[in-house]
């Protein structure tokens, strides 16, 4: 990491990858601006089992309302 400037999006974007997937819960607002910037997608999972509750649909909406580029969930009918 430290020769990425300690980033992770900087490290994929340095290594040549065009997408980031963290969970829900790792990604904050200003670490997917900067995906962005760098030019990556931003798709987030959810783990509804790793939080310990069901799933959580107003995290989802505010990463929505964030600008990610994608969701994964196990729970379709959300």
């Amino acid at each position: 990491m430290k020769d990425h400037q300690n980033s992770i999006p900087q490290m994929i974007k340095d290594l040549g990858g065009a997408c980031w997937e963290p969970e829900d819960v790792e990604l904050t607002e200003e670490t997917l601006q900067e995906a962005h910037n760098l030019g990556l997608k931003v798709v987030v999972w959810t783990w509804p089992e790793h939080s310990g509750t069901t799933f959580n649909a107003d995290l989802v909406s505010k990463l929505i309302d964030w600008g990610v580029d994608g969701i994964i969930t196990d729970d379709p009918e959300c």
